[in-house]
C-alpha cells in the first residue's frame, strides 16, 4: 500500500479523479530512507520510506510503502474530496430514483446534508474505536 510522503500529493503520482482521501496512522517501525531502486526483500509490518521524507534523494515519485502481509495500521478519518461523487453514492444506497429526485435543489441539498452527516458519523465512531486495516493479497486472509 503506498502512502504520500510529506511533499504530498506530485504531478508523476498521476492520482485522478479521486473522490475519498482515507486518512491512517502508523505506529510500527520506520525504516532509513532507501532508493526507489532498492525494492527487494521488504518485511511486512515496517514502512518503508523511499524518500516519502522527501531529503534524502532526487526522487520525483517519493512516497512511503506498506508491504503486503502488514498490519496495525489505523483509520484516523475520511476525508471526502468530490462532494457530487458523495451525493450520488448516497442516493443510490438511500432513496428510490435517485437521478430525478437529486437533481430538484431543495432535495440536492437536503440529500446532500443527510450524507455529509453519515461521514460525520463515521468519523466520530473512528475517534471512540480504533480500526485496523490489515494488508492482504485477499480479503479473506
Amino acid at each position: 500500500m503506498n502512502f504520500l510522503g510529506v511533499q504530498g500529493e506530485l504531478k508523476v503520482h498521476e492520482l485522478h479523479h479521486r473522490t475519498a482521501t482515507l486518512c491512517f496512522e502508523w505506529l510500527g517501525e520506520v525504516s532509513a530512507p532507501r532508493r526507489k531502486e532498492n525494492y527487494k526483500d521488504l518485511k511486512p509490518n515496517v514502512l518503508y520510506d523511499f524518500d516519502g521524507s522527501g531529503k534524502h534523494f532526487a526522487n520525483p515519485d517519493a512516497r512511503y510503502l506498506l508491504p503486503v502481509g502488514s498490519s496495525g495500521l489505523i483509520l484516523k478519518h475520511i476525508q471526502i474530496d468530490d462532494e457530487d461523487t458523495l451525493l450520488r453514492l448516497w442516493c443510490a444506497r438511500n432513496i428510490p430514483m435517485p437521478h430525478r429526485l437529486s437533481k430538484i435543489p431543495m432535495l440536492r441539498q437536503y440529500y446532500l446534508s443527510k450524507a455529509w452527516h453519515e461521514i460525520y458519523a463515521i468519523n466520530q465512531h473512528l475517534r471512540k474505536t480504533k480500526l485496523i486495516v490489515d494488508v492482504a493479497y485477499d480479503p479473506t486472509d
